[in-house]
């Protein structure tokens, strides 16, 4: 149990998306997503999407480019 759950009883994840997909849920702090780029070329917008269930919700994204 993370101390966010033991405070205010709430569970909390952060979703990660590559072009609006959804590509993973992490529900562990402290939050993180591995992306093997290996067979990757061109630009993505990868979104980090967090939220605390009945409390707050927060969204941030950034523009990659990968070339090889």
């Amino acid at each position: 149990m993370t101390d966010l759950e033991k405070n205010c009883g709430c569970s909390a994840r952060v979703e990660y998306s590559i072009d609006g997909v959804l590509t993973l849920t992490d529900f562990t702090p402290a939050y993180s997503f591995d992306w093997n780029v290996q067979d990757s070329t061109g630009t993505y917008t990868i979104t980090a999407r967090g939220v605390v269930e009945g409390k707050a919700e927060g969204l941030d994204s950034v523009i990659v480019t990968i070339t090889h």
